[in-house]
């Protein structure tokens, strides 16, 4: 069941600390014989254990994404504990720069801009559609008010504002609701609760992504409405900065090609929610993005899946 009334840090704390000191890796870098800001050793091979490094550097602490691990041991003797990261660091990774790998993390941008290509690339053209969930007290808002078509009830939150169903059971609802159409998919994924993700923006400046993350100085949209097309900078080589922040770059009206997702914002710091909660009809989508909430906000509809 979705986790909620849990604010951003809690909740990045709470998906962390999974597994105990199992969960994380941390050590100094060893840097290449040639300067590299997305190149270094790990201290040992046994902590390449996930795809979310932090990068502590000139006292900033960044989050990247693990793209690349290993290499050919005959060219050069430590390439089984090489790491690449992405996007590039700011400045050349040193021995005074520290890192730490985690195998659970609260996603950010990439890992639900994966989810919404691939349901986009495949579930749309098999006629599946897009992924639906519990986004009208307890049913998909498209659906009509019949069991067969319900979630079960959350015990911890079976009901609210005069409704029978407010959250629902993971996995208790129609096969529509799994981002495959089959009960071994992802479900939750749009509708049930907001899900915190790892993005602040507007701490320094005003719907500007913050320094720590991908694109870090990039300005968002400054109002609310629905996503007409994604932030597509020129791609760099085989990655991109917009499959990393999945951020909407222009708005409008209501577009299918992005299942009529929305963006709304607010001015200060905000911490980024996806997918969108119970309640909000067709409002929901793979790719809303709601920049509106502070990360100290605490709501029955703000949380997280916990698995990731």
């Amino acid at each position: 069941m979705p986790w909620t009334d849990i604010n951003w840090g809690n909740a990045k704390q709470a998906i962390e600390n999974r597994g105990g000191a199992a969960n994380r890796k941390s050590g100094t870098y060893t840097p290449l014989a040639e300067p590299s800001a997305s190149k270094f050793y790990v201290e040992d091979i046994s902590h390449l254990i996930g795809k979310r490094v932090y990068v502590t550097q000139a006292g900033v602490r960044y989050v990247r994404r693990v793209v690349r691990t290993g290499g050919d041991t005959t060219a050069d003797p430590d390439a089984a504990k090489l790491l690449e990261l992405y996007p590039a660091l700011p400045a050349p990774i040193t021995d005074a720069d520290t890192y730490e790998i985690l195998h659970y993390y609260l996603p950010g941008g990439y890992e639900w801009a994966s989810l919404y290509a691939w349901a986009y690339m495949n579930l749309y053209r098999h006629g599946l559609g897009w992924p639906k969930g519990n986004t009208n007290w307890g049913k998909f808002h498209g659906d009509p008010r019949e069991r067969v078509y319900e979630g079960l009830p959350d015990p911890v939150l079976p009901g609210y504002n005069g409704n029978a169903i407010a959250r629902t059971l993971t996995g208790s609802g129609p096969l529509s609701w799994s981002l495959n159409g089959k009960e071994s998919g992802i479900w939750d994924l749009v509708g049930n609760c907001w899900e915190w993700c790892d993005l602040l923006v507007g701490t320094t400046a005003d719907h500007t992504i913050d320094a720590e993350y991908p694109a870090a100085g990039t300005k968002l949209p400054s109002a609310d409405g629905y996503v007409t097309s994604l932030y597509a900078p020129a791609p760099e080589g085989e990655y991109s900065l917009g499959a990393e922040v999945f951020a909407p770059a222009t708005l409008g009206s209501s577009n299918a090609n992005y299942d009529g997702a929305r963006y709304w914002q607010a001015t200060g710091q905000r911490a980024a929610l996806r997918g969108g909660p119970f309640d909000r009809g067709a409002y929901c989508s793979l790719a809303s993005l709601n920049l509106s909430r502070a990360p100290s906000s605490v709501r029955t509809d703000i949380g997280f899946r916990g698995v990731c």
